[in-house]
């Protein structure tokens, strides 16, 4: 990476300072139009927002400690939705799936935008202020971030406190002040009580302290040393005890649990509510068992994933800019960057080898910090364009700033694509399904997302009694699969279905015929139903994946 061209120039810090305001304005007027179109763009949300909205709705009426207690996420996202929900609620009404939805997007598109502000500044403190702005702009506008930061989940609000706690962190380095160091602190364990991975930052800043006294150029008293790890602990013992406190551990998420505890110690009290488990977009191989194998796929698809988050084309643009990063070691605010990264990528290896799985989302915060070298990279693209007599200062500069817009354009329409439009059978179902569910029925849906806008996340807890003149119905959604050895699981729960009586009510796409059809909705008497539905083997055949 370069180093910042007001450096490079002796600007003036008033001019600089524009200068920032200048690309901080053009990447809002970028930033904000998107964020808009995605929330009137969506389909549906993800199915884990679901889960974090039930989650959401339990601090309506249990305490912060019940409901860390009993949630197997952290609870900074729900809280989030929960605190836009109360005023939302107040001004147009109770809950409704379309205004939980509204709630959700709003908490991670407001924190996406707001995470212009510390990506801008972070690139900037590693690589100037032309590739901060560019690392920040595709890391908006690459398909996958693009969308996972619109979504109704955690990653969004993570980002900006993760990359807060970074920024913080490098100037914390650099200028060895004790109050950076407690930013840092703070912002990592906000970043904390979103996901587990916030500790990672606390944990790169310590090695990097530690890491420099090695280095003769960094080294500084140990009492510097100390003062500035108090500082970091000050700012993120506080906020990680809200959590750990309650909880009685570092994190209830399952794969990590299996990382940080052995089983015969975990024990998980009974939850407040039933949430479905949710399946992610990434790479499976639990049915692979030998260790090796599974150590190399857990790299192989750490490797593909990033790729992938960054569209390949942001990929070669950082195999690109490989030549032009310069040793990190000599710059202690591009050394916590280092390690942090490395020990970001190491914990997605160990837990992808543990668990079996890695999903585009949790390459994120990585895909930000190559997005800055991605930048570079186009950066020398645009010099590589140029010709000889051409190349003058200020015009590789520009020729980057084209190659970048080009790469902007070659994605828009996978990144302005419907969120989740894939899903439109199963929104249409959850629409009749509301109309026609009266008290006493119950809806099960393996995709949660006919549950959900069928209203019937609203009534978990309760058991309405269904009215005299009506024989309560049990409504089971089924959303055939494209994918061959999933698709056979899927006849086999129709077929026990049409055995229980079971007739189909509603079909997707409704011009076609029922046995086409891409969602059918099964009605079965309730009576005659729970019993079978919910015996192990059909519960397992019915909610693999997609």
């Amino acid at each position: 990476m370069v180093v910042g061209l007001e450096q490079r120039l002796s600007i003036p810090k008033a001019t600089a300072a524009w200068r920032d305001w200048q690309w901080l304005l053009l990447l809002l007027v970028l930033v904000v139009p998107l964020r808009a179109w995605m929330v009137v763009n969506t389909e549906v949300l993800a199915r884990d927002s679901i889960g974090f909205i039930r989650y959401a709705l339990l601090f309506d009426q249990h305490s912060w400690a019940e409901v860390v207690q009993t949630i197997d996420q952290h609870p900074g996202y729900p809280w989030a939705v929960w605190a836009v929900s109360v005023p939302m609620r107040r001004l147009f009404g109770p809950a409704t799936p379309e205004l939980m939805r509204l709630c959700a997007q709003l908490v991670s598109g407001l924190a996406a935008i707001a995470l212009v502000l510390p990506s801008y500044y972070l690139g900037k403190a590693l690589a100037g202020p032309r590739l901060a702005f560019g690392g920040s702009l595709l890391v908006q506008w690459l398909p996958t971030t693009a969308h996972h930061l619109s979504d109704g989940i955690s990653e969004s609000l993570f980002l900006f406190l993760l990359t807060t706690a970074l920024w913080s962190a490098v100037r914390g380095c650099q200028n060895r002040h004790w109050l950076w160091f407690a930013a840092t602190g703070a912002a990592s364990g906000l970043a904390y009580l979103t996901r587990p991975e916030g500790l990672v930052v606390s944990l790169a800043v310590a090695a990097a302290l530690v890491l420099g006294q090695a280095l003769r150029p960094a080294r500084q008293p140990w009492t510097a040393v100390a003062a500035q790890a108090l500082a970091l602990l000050i700012g993120l013992v506080p906020l990680a005890a809200l959590y750990t406190v309650p909880a009685g551990r570092l994190t209830r998420k399952p794969a990590l649990e299996r990382m940080l505890a052995s089983a015969g110690n975990a024990s998980t009290p009974r939850p407040l509510r039933s949430v479905p488990p949710a399946m992610l977009s990434g790479d499976a191989f639990v049915q692979i068992s030998a260790p090796m194998h599974r150590l190399a796929r857990g790299c192989w698809s750490l490797a593909a994933e990033l790729a992938a988050a960054l569209h390949y084309l942001g990929f070669f643009a950082v195999m690109a800019a490989l030549p032009k990063l310069p040793a990190m070691a000599d710059d202690p605010g591009r050394r916590v960057v280092v390690l942090y990264f490395l020990g970001h990528a190491m914990l997605l290896v160990v837990l992808a080898t543990a668990a079996g799985y890695l999903s585009d989302r949790h390459v994120i915060p990585m895909v930000l910090l190559l997005a800055y070298a991605a930048a570079a990279g186009l950066q020398a693209v645009g010099g590589w364009c140029l010709s000889c007599r051409f190349r003058r200062r200020g015009w590789n500069d520009r020729a980057g700033l084209l190659v970048l817009a080009g790469v902007i354009v070659i994605v828009s329409p996978q990144t302005l694509a419907r969120l989740h439009g894939h899903r439109a059978g199963n929104h249409a179902a959850g629409l009749w399904l509301a109309e026609h569910w009266r008290p006493g029925d119950i809806v099960i849906d393996d995709h949660c997302w006919s549950h959900y806008y069928a209203r019937q996340v609203f009534f978990e807890g309760q058991d309405p009694t269904a009215a005299p003149d009506h024989r309560a119905l049990c409504y089971v959604v089924i959303t055939r699969s494209r994918n061959p050895r999933v698709q056979p699981l899927r006849d086999e729960c129709e077929r026990r279905l049409r055995g229980m009586n079971g007739q189909v009510v509603y079909h997707w796409p409704p011009a076609v015929p029922a046995a086409a059809a891409r969602v059918v909705v099964y009605a079965v008497p309730r009576s005659s139903s729970l019993g079978v539905l919910t015996r192990d083997g059909f519960g397992s055949v019915f909610n693999e994946g997609s």
